[in-house]
C-alpha cells in the first residue's frame, strides 16, 4: 500500500517502507508512484535508483514519470550515452512533452561535441522555442550557439535572462554568444555574473577562461579574504 508505505518512510522506518512498496509494486506494477517511491528511499544511490526505474520502465515502457529520473541517475553514474539513448526512446514516446525535448537536447549538448548532434540538438530545440519558460529557453539559445548561430543566441539568450538574472548558467551562456559575436563590453558583464558568488555548473571553467581572456581573471575562491 502507498500511503502505508509513505507513512512508514515519514517514520523512519525504511525496511517496512519498502517491504509494503515492493508488495504495492506486485500488486499494481502498472503504477508509476510505486517505483518513484522506492527510488526515493535510495536518495544518493543513483546505481540502486536506475535499477529500479528500469523496473519501472519495463512494467510502464515510455512513462515519462520514471524516465525522466531515470536519465538523471544516468547522468550521476557517468553513463552519458545510456543516458541520451534513454532519453531518445523516452522522446519517441512523448514528442508533445516540452521537458523531455528539453533533456535530449541539452543531454546533447552537454555530453557531445560533433557537429552533427549539434544539429540534431538544435532540432529539438526549435520544437520548444515558442515556450515561456526560461529553462527551456535557455537549451534554445544554447542549441542556437552550439550550432554556431551567435545572432540568433543572443536574440534568445537575452529574452532568458530578462526573464531570470538570478541564474549564473544564463549569464555564461550569453555571455559566451556576446563574446563570438565579439561584444566584449556585453561579454564582460555577462561572465562577472557567471562567475560570481558560489556557482557552481558545467561549464563555470570555460566561463572564468574566457573572463580572463578578456582580461579581468575571474575571482579565486582560494584566496584568503581580506581582513
Amino acid at each position: 500500500d502507498l500511503l502505508l508505505a509513505d507513512i512508514y518512510g515519514q517514520s523512519g522506518d525504511r525496511a517496512a517502507a519498502e517491504k509494503a512498496l515492493e508488495a504495492a509494486i506486485r500488486s499494481r506494477p502498472d503504477i508509476a508512484d510505486g517505483y518513484l517511491q522506492l527510488a526515493r528511499l535510495y536518495a544518493g544511490d543513483p546505481a540502486a535508483q536506475i535499477r529500479i526505474y528500469e523496473r519501472g520502465m519495463k512494467a510502464l515502457p515510455g512513462n515519462a514519470y520514471i524516465g525522466l529520473p531515470l536519465a538523471v541517475a544516468l547522468e550521476e553514474t557517468g553513463q552519458f550515452e545510456a543516458m541520451i539513448s534513454s532519453l531518445e526512446s523516452l522522446y519517441k514516446n512523448n514528442p508533445a512533452i516540452p521537458q523531455v525535448t528539453n533533456n535530449l537536447a541539452m543531454a546533447i549538448l552537454d555530453h557531445r561535441s560533433d557537429a552533427a548532434s549539434y544539429r540534431r540538438a538544435l532540432e529539438l530545440a526549435r520544437k520548444i522555442e515558442s515556450s515561456s519558460d526560461p529553462l527551456l529557453l535557455d537549451t534554445v539559445g544554447w542549441a542556437y550557439y552550439r550550432a554556431g548561430e551567435f545572432a540568433q543566441a543572443a536574440s534568445v539568450l537575452e529574452r532568458v535572462v530578462a526573464k531570470d538574472d538570478r541564474v549564473p548558467v544564463y549569464h555564461y551562456h550569453l555571455g559566451m554568444a556576446y563574446l563570438a559575436m565579439n561584444n566584449q563590453v556585453g561579454a564582460r558583464q555577462q561572465l562577472e555574473q557567471a562567475v560570481a558568488g558560489d556557482a557552481q555548473y558545467g561549464g563555470i571553467d570555460e566561463a572564468r577562461a574566457a573572463l580572463a581572456r578578456l582580461g579581468k581573471s575571474a575571482p579565486d575562491k582560494t584566496a584568503a579574504a581580506t581582513p
